[in-house]
Order: structure tokens, then sequence, then C-alpha cells
């Protein structure tokens, strides 16, 4: 499988926004008590994660965004920087990365979709 660049610093704690993945349904009828249930076991979670980089870091990720991760395309193994622990991720299509100048650095901002976090 695809591996995330391996010298791309951890991402900041700050900026770090995570969602988890929605794993059951919900119906609400017009009268009575609403319904809800299990829908998957394998709910994706949504994290936007901040790197704070460097010319050459930034441009690693740009190229691996743009090449082996063809542009949201693919799956990539990618340890968790908070409990250090591989998991399954992919860029999400729409939220491709961006980036802000800091100098002497960059902010650059990754929208992935992991398995589990």
């Amino acid at each position: 499988m695809l591996t995330w660049p391996a010298d791309i610093p951890t991402p900041r704690f700050k900026g770090f926004q995570g969602q988890r993945g929605r794993r059951a349904t919900r119906f609400e009828p017009d009268e009575g008590p609403a319904k809800q249930r299990t829908v998957t076991t394998a709910a994706l979670h949504r994290v936007v994660l901040v790197f704070k980089c460097n010319v050459a870091q930034r441009d690693k990720i740009m190229d691996f965004f743009d090449g082996p991760g063809a542009g949201g395309g693919v799956w990539f193994s990618f340890v968790q920087p908070f409990k250090k622990v591989p998991v399954n991720a992919r860029f999400i299509v729409g939220s491709e990365p961006s980036e802000v100048e800091a100098a002497p650095f960059f902010n650059v901002t990754v929208t992935l979709e992991v398995d589990a976090w």
C-alpha cells in the first residue's frame, strides 16, 4: 500500500478538526417516536490537519497529492499523529490541500478520510 511521506512534520494541535463518521440513520415520522438503526459498522472519520512546513516539505505534500495520491483517488497508509498507530487514509475530493504562507514557513491544511481515529 502507498505510504504517506515519512519526513513530513507532525501536524499541529492548533487547527485540528475531527468528526466521527455516522454509523446509524434516524427517521422521524409525523407521529410517534423516531426510529433509529445501525447501517454500518465501519464508519469513516473526517479529519482536518494543519502541518507547519518548510518549502521542501510543502512541495512534498503537494507532490504526493498530485502524484501517488492521485488527487484523492487512492488509499494510503498514514500514522495517526496522536496515538501513533497506522490507519488507512485518503484525501477528500473537494477539500484539496491548501497552503498559507507564514514566513519562513507554510501552514499546509489537508482534509483526510480515515478508517479509524
